[in-house]
């Protein structure tokens, strides 16, 4: 049966031969007020600028489709849903996405028309400057409900 000890990575390595790019994090206070913070962004900088690629941003869309088959679902499972599209709906305005913010809202419409989603996807297509789909949806957010103010302003 071989015996198994346990070395210190301390005691293991005499101090000259480790390598002292690939230092450990601090461990504690003290050590972290050693720690240059300036001089360790300036070798990350070096290290971009000598010859490492540069990052690639996928810009290329994926199409949402604006559409949702929801004719399996009952009343009670559309909602939900429908509130849940819409919701995504409203994270990507707030992300300034309103193509993406329009795809949603128009799932959601596509399970359960709502005031709110044809309101917000006005909003989104009049940030768009897509003036005739922005009052088409403003008219049937009327239909739904004649006394909506949102839809005034």
């Amino acid at each position: 049966m071989q015996k198994l000890s346990i070395v210190s990575p301390q005691t293991s390595v005499p101090k000259e031969k480790r390598d002292s790019s690939k230092r450990t994090r601090p461990r504690d206070y003290g050590e972290w007020d050693k720690f240059d913070v300036e001089k360790e962004c300036e070798k990350i900088d070096v290290n971009l600028v000598k010859g490492a690629p540069a990052a690639v941003v996928n810009t290329r869309r994926t199409k949402i489709k604006t559409t949702v088959n929801a004719s399996l679902l009952s009343e009670q499972e559309k909602l939900p849903l429908a509130n849940l599209e819409k919701n995504k709906g409203n994270e990507a305005f707030r992300a300034n996405d309103y193509e993406e913010a329009v795809a949603y809202y128009s799932r959601s419409l596509s399970i359960t028309p709502t005031a709110a989603a044809y309101n917000n996807r006005a909003q989104a297509e009049i940030k768009l400057k897509h003036w005739h789909k922005a009052m088409s949806d403003c008219g049937r957010v009327l239909e739904l409900e004649p006394g909506n103010m949102k839809v005034a302003l």
